[in-house]
């Protein structure tokens, strides 16, 4: 439960909830109600989420879980909706959390810890990049010209590891500690 009360998510539930003790599930209930694109790109992604480990997430009631939770979040915010790589992020977060606390420190995660990385523009996600590249500049000359001689863009390995903030490059234990570390001191985390 530390996850949540580093987000303040738990702060966003509470005030949620003396609004309506049904905003979540109201959430959940619009989402399954309606036919948007988000819910038929989070459809197909649920099915390759933590595929080949054993987790909360890999059987029926699991997935399902998944689904309300991305759901939820694509008609709370529908400027964003949803993006590929949420779905490892939620997943791993349900790995830890119930699903309401779930819902909510993702809630916190795209709003507050990293703004704009999965907005129209990413442009949270660009600012990023432009900082590993300048870093890989300064401290990997070598290694970023054998990229760029390679033709695979500083941008193409970016969003590979900080779209699902490392969830599908990191073993989980490894994952969760940086997670602890991010969720303390910020998204400076991710490109230091």
């Amino acid at each position: 439960k530390v996850w949540p009360a580093l987000l303040q998510a738990d702060r966003k539930r509470e005030g949620a909830r003396l609004c309506n003790r049904r905003f979540y599930a109201e959430l959940v209930e619009q989402y399954e109600a309606g036919h948007t694109e988000a819910k038929e790109q989070i459809k197909t992604d649920l099915h390759r989420t933590l595929t080949g480990q054993a987790s909360v997430i890999n059987n029926e009631e699991g997935i399902e879980t998944l689904e309300r939770v991305l759901g939820a979040f694509s008609v709370y915010n529908k400027r964003i909706g949803y993006c590929q790589a949420m779905n490892c992020v939620a997943a791993h977060l349900l790995c830890n959390l119930g699903e309401e606390d779930c819902f909510w420190v993702l809630v916190s995660i795209v709003h507050d810890l990293v703004p704009e990385y999965y907005g129209p523009k990413m442009e949270g996600l660009q600012a990023h990049t432009t900082v590993l590249e300048r870093l890989a500049e300064r401290f990997l000359p070598e290694t970023l010209a054998k990229f760029n001689n390679a033709g695979v863009p500083m941008g193409l390995i970016a969003a590979h590891w900080l779209l699902p903030l490392f969830s599908m490059t990191l073993p989980p234990t490894t994952l969760y500690r940086l997670w602890d570390v991010l969720l303390l001191h910020g998204s400076k985390v991710l490109v230091c």
